[in-house]
C-alpha cells in the first residue's frame, strides 16, 4: 500500500512528498501558514499528524511523537521507536543544514570563523597513530548561507501585494529575526552577523557589535551583510562601501583576486534589469576599528530584492513582477541557476523554464518554456488565477 500525504489541500504520494519540487513548495506553505499535514493511511476518516523538519535542501516528513502505532502497519510511519522518522523510513541524514525538534537550523560552514596561527594549524594537522578517518560532511560556504537567509525570510518570494513595501530596512529587519533561528560552530548566528542597518546611524553600528559580542580583534571572524553601494578596485587595497554602514569592507590583493570574478559575474547579471547587488563577508576587525575582508561573495537580486543567478533569469523576475505575478525562486546554497516558478496558476505552482541562447533542453518537463534560441522576447504566461500573499515582504 501507497501511504498518501495531505499537504495544504492538495494530496501527494508519500514518493512524491520526498521528491516532488511541487510537493516541497505545499510544505513550505504548510510551515508558513501552521497549518496541518496529514497520513492518511488510514483513509480521509481517520487522518494523523505529521510535522516537517528541514535537511539540507529538502523538507523531510516524521510522525508526530507516540503516533507510531496509530499508523497503518503498511505505513512507513509505523514503529514503536520513539525517534522521528521520515518518508523514506530512515533516521535524517547527516546534511550541511539540519533542523531540530524546536526549529533551530544547525549549519555547518566550509569557510572558518576564527583566525588561527600557524602553530595552532600545525599542531591540529598533527595525525594521531591508530585514529579513524573523520567522516565526509556536507558543508556551505557563505554564498550557501546567504542563500538560505534570503530562503528563511521569504525574499524568494513576490506577490503584486508587497509593492512599494520591501526596502532595505525590511531585508535588515527580516534577516536578524531568523538568523536568531540559526547556529553556526556552536553559536547562535546572531551572535557572529552584522547585517547593515536600515538607515544611517551616527554611532558606531560596528563599535556596539562587537562590544556586545565580545569580538577579539584580528581573531574571530564574523559575517557583515549589505547592500553594494560602490566598489574600489583602482588602488593596491580594494574596498566595498555598503549602504547605510559608515565602515568599508577592505580587501587585501590575494582576497580581492579571488572575489573579483564573482563581483563581476553578478554585476553582469545585474545589469540588464538595473537590478542590486548583496554582499556577504567574513570579516576580522582590528584594534582601529577597520574591517578585513578573509572571503567574500555576492548574491543579484531585482529592485524588490528577489534572487536571480542569471541575467536571462533576472528579466523573468522583472517581467513577472511587472505583469503582477505571484511567484517563487527557488535557490538552494550549491544551485547554479534559480528554478521560478508561478503561484498564481490553477495548479497552485507552475514551473517556469529558461533554455538559454546556446543551450539544450535535458528532457525538461515544465509546461511552461521560454526557449531563447526560439525567441529573444519571454513568451506568454499561464493563466493566473486570484493569489493572495504577505503584507510585506519578510
Amino acid at each position: 500500500m501507497t501511504s498518501q500525504i495531505r499537504i495544504s489541500g492538495e494530496v501527494f504520494t508519500r514518493e512524491e512528498a520526498q521528491a516532488n519540487q511541487r510537493a516541497q513548495v505545499f510544505i513550505e506553505l504548510a510551515r508558513e501558514n501552521n497549518t496541518r499535514i496529514e497520513c492518511l493511511c488510514h483513509g480521509d476518516t481517520a487522518p494523523l499528524p505529521l510535522y516537517s523538519r528541514r535537511v539540507g535542501s529538502q523538507y523531510v516528513l516524521c510522525r508526530m511523537p507516540e503516533t507510531g502505532l496509530g499508523h497503518s502497519p503498511d505505513c512507513v510511519f509505523y514503529g514503536e521507536t520513539s525517534h522521528s522518522t521520515n518518508t523514506t523510513g530512515q533516521i535524517e541524514r547527516v546534511d550541511a543544514i539540519e533542523e531540530d525538534d524546536a526549529g533551530i537550523s544547525h549549519i555547518r560552514l566550509s569557510v572558518p570563523l576564527t583566525i588561527r596561527q600557524p602553530a595552532d594549524r600545525k599542531k591540529s594537522a598533527a595525525p594521531q597513530p591508530n585514529s579513524p578517518r573523520s567522516p565526509a560532511y556536507a558543508a556551505v560556504d557563505e554564498l550557501g548561507l546567504l542563500r538560505y537567509l534570503w530562503h528563511c525570510a521569504r525574499f524568494n518570494r513576490w506577490y503584486p501585494s508587497m509593492l512599494g513595501k520591501r526596502g532595505w530596512t525590511t531585508v535588515a529587519y527580516h534577516l536578524g529575526k531568523v538568523a536568531s533561528q540559526m547556529e553556526v560552530s556552536g553559536l547562535s548566528l546572531s551572535h557572529r552577523l552584522l547585517v547593515a542597518p536600515g538607515r544611517i546611524d551616527h554611532s558606531s553600528v560596528l563599535a556596539d557589535f562587537t562590544n556586545e559580542e565580545r569580538i577579539q580583534a584580528n581573531t574571530d571572524l564574523f559575517f557583515v551583510i549589505g547592500l553594494v553601494k560602490r566598489v574600489d578596485a583602482s588602488h593596491g587595497q580594494s574596498y566595498i562601501a555598503l549602504q547605510n554602514l559608515r565602515e568599508r569592507l577592505w580587501f587585501t590583493e590575494d582576497v580581492w583576486r579571488l572575489c573579483r570574478p564573482r563581483w563581476e559575474g553578478v554585476e553582469q547579471a545585474t545589469q540588464p534589469i538595473d537590478g542590486q547587488c548583496v554582499v556577504i563577508a567574513g570579516v576580522t576587525v582590528n584594534e582601529r576599528g577597520f574591517l578585513r575582508a578573509r572571503y567574500a561573495n555576492f548574491l543579484a537580486v531585482s529592485r524588490d530584492f528577489v534572487p536571480f543567478v542569471s541575467p536571462w533569469e533576472g528579466q523573468l523576475v522583472s517581467h513577472l513582477a511587472n505583469q503582477q505575478r505571484a511567484f517563487m525562486v527557488r535557490l538552494t546554497p550549491d544551485d547554479t541557476t534559480a528554478g521560478l516558478a508561478l503561484l498564481d496558476t490553477a495548479s497552485r505552482y507552475e514551473r517556469l523554464s529558461i533554455i538559454p541562447q546556446g543551450g539544450v533542453s535535458y528532457g525538461d518537463t515544465a509546461r511552461w518554456v521560454w526557449d531563447q534560441n526560439m525567441a529573444s522576447t519571454i513568451p506568454e504566461l499561464p493563466p493566473a488565477i486570484s493569489a493572495t500573499g504577505p503584507k510585506v515582504g519578510g
